[in-house]
């Protein structure tokens, strides 16, 4: 029985790598909204590193 050989998977590799085009490359450099989101990620995970910090060592102000 067939899967519909060569040409049908052609296709679909075809379909997966055009769904990676907006991926950032490699030794790119991050642009924009990409640089944005990076700090806005970095001080949302500072904080609650602090958050978790505080409440280790003063639960009972929690």
């Amino acid at each position: 029985m067939r899967d519909g050989g060569p040409a049908v998977r052609r296709f679909a590799d075809r379909r997966l790598r055009g769904a990676r085009t907006h991926t950032a490359r490699v030794g790119e450099a991050v642009t924009g909204s990409g640089l944005a989101a990076d700090i806005v990620g970095a001080v949302l995970a500072l904080g609650l590193v602090v958050y978790l910090f505080v409440a280790l060592i003063k639960p009972e102000k929690f």
